[in-house]
């Protein structure tokens, strides 16, 4: 358990997100100059971990754990927007709240949890196809969420 925890606390990723927390609450600043230089590097980032995933993808592999990757879509997509459109209701949020917060759980696994599994060792090639899958699948699970949830509450339709 020790060496798990060692490992997530290590990963740039947590040490990214517990910096910007801690700046974020102290309210710090970084320098422009390196504003400017990490700018870059987050530029590239998204088309790296991209590329990462896609250099993952086969087809044997999205073929062997077609199960898990359905039941990963199911529970991501449409299983977990359905909780927090419940956990909405139940604390009586108002309707754009509800549309935001159910539009949000509605969307798919974002790429960076490849990135995070392979560089600790998990099963990477299927993270990226249940990412890759979620993804086109979000391409029509989000239009509907939108639909019903997030257009009624802002009053655009009724």
């Amino acid at each position: 358990m020790q060496k798990v925890l060692l490992q997530v606390f290590k990963n740039p990723l947590i040490i990214a997100t517990l910096l910007g927390l801690l700046f974020n609450v102290f309210g710090l600043r970084l320098p422009v100059f390196l504003t400017a230089s990490l700018k870059s590097l987050e530029n590239a980032s998204l088309a790296a971990g991209l590329l990462c995933i896609g250099a993952s993808l086969t087809l044997r592999d999205l073929k062997a754990k077609f199960a898990l990757i359905s039941a990963c879509i199911v529970q991501r997509l449409l299983i977990v927007p359905l909780i927090a459109w419940t956990a909405a209701l139940v604390f009586g949020l108002d309707k754009l709240s509800l549309g935001v917060l159910v539009l949000f759980a509605a969307l798919p696994t974002a790429q960076s949890c490849y990135v995070m599994t392979a560089s600790m060792g998990g099963d990477a090639p299927a993270v990226a196809n249940v990412t890759t899958m979620q993804t086109l699948s979000a391409m029509l699970t989000l239009p509907i969420w939108t639909a019903y949830v997030l257009l009624p509450a802002s009053g655009l339709i009724q």
